[in-house]
């Protein structure tokens, strides 16, 4: 037979390509968040099958839509700025993409926040250069009406409020006050009683954008003080 050489040991070394993308997942998309505050919304994680530090590791999270949210290096994402939900952006939809260190993508992930309303502002007369004091003038014979004869209106800045109004009876004794509301969404007078003499009522007129009918509903009030 023929001879046979020595061994030699040969070494092969592997080296690792970036051939595996992302894999992002989060455990919610959709989140609520009360306006005014800045909160974690959403935590997102990614993992790597590729073997090496260099390609495995996820630097950065991307968001795809100009938007007031961050995602941070561990995943967490946070609004960047407190949102206001009557400025009429009430819902952020946007898409998450996770690079890893060779730049390559994870599929994206679609994520929605929606602000929850809060009641943060009071309500104010819609004539605000009478403010505080209205003055109202009527002939002294006036008859009892029932179509209106003043107005008091006033705005909330809250979408979703519905105004209430009601007079104050600590401010007039309503017995012999001659004015009343048309209905307590509306800030319309009628005339109750026939105006037999010259005289100037004041009272105190509450705006409330809560049901004052229902216990223990949190509201903003407005005290406007007329004549």
């Amino acid at each position: 037979g023929g001879l046979t050489s020595s061994y030699v040991n040969i070494f092969v070394t592997i080296t690792d390509v970036n051939d595996h993308k992302p894999e992002l997942t989060v455990p919610f998309t959709f989140a609520l968040l009360p306006e005014n505050s800045i909160m974690n919304v959403f935590n997102f994680s990614a993992t790597d099958l590729d073997r090496s530090l260099r390609y495995n590791s996820v630097i950065r999270y991307d968001v795809t839509e100009t938007i007031p949210f961050t995602i941070y290096q561990n995943g967490s994402a946070y609004n960047t700025q407190p949102l206001d939900y009557d400025s009429g952006d009430n819902t952020y939809e946007f898409q998450v993409t996770a690079i890893d260190g060779g730049g390559m993508a994870s599929d994206p992930i679609s994520a929605t926040v929606q602000l929850v309303n809060e009641n943060d502002n009071a309500p104010l007369p819609k004539v605000t250069s009478e403010w505080p004091v209205k003055y109202i003038d009527l002939e002294w014979d006036t008859d009892v009406s029932h179509d209106p004869v003043f107005s008091l209106l006033a705005e909330d800045g809250d979408i979703d409020d519905r105004l209430y109004y009601f007079i104050d009876g600590s401010s007039v004794d309503l017995t012999t006050f001659p004015f009343g509301l048309l209905n307590r969404r509306r800030g319309e007078f009628v005339l109750q009683q026939k105006l037999l003499e010259l005289n100037t009522y004041n009272f105190t007129l509450v705006v409330t954008d809560r049901d004052p009918m229902i216990p223990n509903d949190v509201a903003e009030s407005l005290l406007w003080q007329v004549s």
